[in-house]
């Protein structure tokens, strides 16, 4: 495609170029009182601006391969100084051949060495323009490709960088929630309930599960994500007991909204582990999903212990917030981000916020005759 749409774009440019040249002699020749016409004066300059245009695409080639660049090397110089005498003889010699067989009637009697002389001499400005026009559009398409060669590569890079940085940060997760979860199953059996322990590795072997079918998706439907969240909330529902309470509110056809894969389970975590867990009491939790516009909006809310005094979460440490915020900065840049804020009556709301996407449907087969 591309040789042939410069084969196109040469092809207009030189005939445009061979039609003024017409013009321009015929022109010429009424101001002189000779009779020419349009066409004979076309056949005579077509030959000529044929051999630029089949000579267009190699010259092109040519100043890729030897550019001249400084500083210019003698090998370019020799190679371009070559060409440009070639193609300024082939021109000489079709043109004076096309003047012979169309003669203009000017009664002139020079020899031939001498009329092809005049010739070269006559065009030799307009021939050493058009031939370093040549070499100047085989330095642009060069570089032009190398542009976006780099662009491309660049791309990749990026791609790459991000799937790295998302691939570590889900990483980090899965350890952090997998330690906590041991560290419950520890306590049941030293506090003397093996049975709920034992209750809570298979939970745990389920969760893992869900955690090994999306550990390389970037992104997974929010219906997958929810059903892993009420499988930890199971293993949380046996430590808390009767003291953890928890209502969902997903609004119907958000389901199949593409969301990254663990991006709630540290937020929930977080607000049982500081918000629920240190009342005697505990609370309830709430998680919420809806469609607003075209965002998709999660959230957790906990009725615990509150903000600390002084609380920012632009500067938090912790594990869990930083890194949801970071892997929504790293997917979805401004277009999506996490709010912390107090709620009512008590307790922390957190609000992530992220662009809605579905998945495409998949690609229709055609059934086996």
């Amino acid at each position: 495609m591309r040789a042939r749409r410069l084969a196109v774009i040469t092809a207009i440019a030189w005939s445009v170029i061979t039609v003024v040249s017409a013009s321009e002699q015929f022109l010429h020749a009424q101001r002189t009182g000779s009779l020419i016409a349009f066409g004979r004066a076309l056949v005579v300059q077509a030959p000529g601006w044929a051999v630029w245009g089949l000579a267009t695409a190699p010259i092109i080639r040519l100043s890729r391969r030897f550019p001249l660049a400084w500083p210019i090397r003698l090998r370019a110089l020799a190679a371009h100084l070559a060409a440009c005498l070639t193609i300024a003889a082939a021109f000489n010699m079709a043109y004076t051949a096309a003047v012979h067989a169309f003669p203009l009637g000017s009664g002139k009697t020079e020899t031939l060495l001498r009329e092809l002389w005049n010739h070269l001499v006559g065009w030799a400005p307009f021939l050493l323009m058009a031939y370093a026009s040549l070499v100047g559009i085989g330095h642009a398409l060069e570089y032009a490709e190398r542009v976006r060669h780099e662009q491309a590569e660049k791309a990749a890079l990026e791609t790459q960088l991000v799937d790295a940085q998302l691939g570590a940060l889900r990483m980090q997760l899965q350890p952090h929630f997998l330690f906590n979860t041991l560290n419950g199953v520890a306590m049941l059996i030293r506090s003397g309930d093996p049975g709920r322990a034992v209750e809570m590795i298979a939970l745990l072997g389920d969760v893992l599960r869900g955690l090994l079918r999306t550990s390389w998706d970037l992104e997974a439907p929010l219906a997958s994500e929810l059903q892993l969240l009420r499988q930890y909330l199971e293993i949380e529902q046996i430590r808390f007991g009767d003291r953890l309470r928890v209502t969902w509110h997903v609004d119907d056809g958000v389901t199949g909204a593409l969301v990254p894969p663990l991006i709630l389970q540290p937020v929930v975590e977080n607000a049982l582990r500081h918000g629920l867990w240190p009342r005697t009491e505990g609370g309830a939790l709430a998680i919420a999903a809806r469609r607003a516009g075209g965002e998709l909006e999660l959230e957790v809310i906990d009725q615990g212990v509150g903000l600390t005094p002084g609380f920012d979460p632009d500067r938090s440490t912790g594990v869990g917030l930083s890194n949801v915020r970071a892997r929504l900065a790293r997917m979805y840049g401004p277009g999506a981000g996490l709010e912390v804020a107090a709620g009512a009556p008590c307790g922390v709301r957190v609000r992530l916020h992220l662009p809605y996407r579905v998945a495409p449907p998949p690609a229709a087969t055609r059934p086996d005759a």
